[in-house]
């Protein structure tokens, strides 16, 4: 982050950090929601205000989040 803020493109860049679940899942099994807790950033402090959002999503929830940050259009 530190040499993105040196960018000319910073302030209009939206960064996503998001993990995974364990190699050991491979869709073998269904994963115990309450035992997968995985994080996702979404940094972009000239774009949108600071917050904590507890609901319950999944990685396929990526794309629309992003779009919709973004102003574009979808279909879900």
């Amino acid at each position: 982050m530190a040499e993105a803020k040196k960018q000319s493109w910073f302030n209009n860049a939206l960064f996503v950090i998001v993990s995974d679940h364990a190699a050991s899942s491979a869709g073998k099994t269904d994963l115990p929601v309450d035992r997968y807790h995985i994080p996702m950033w979404i940094y972009a402090p000239e774009i949108i205000e600071p917050k904590t959002i507890n609901t319950l999503a999944s990685q396929i929830d990526l794309a629309p989040t992003l779009l919709g940050l973004l102003d574009m259009s979808y279909e879900s």
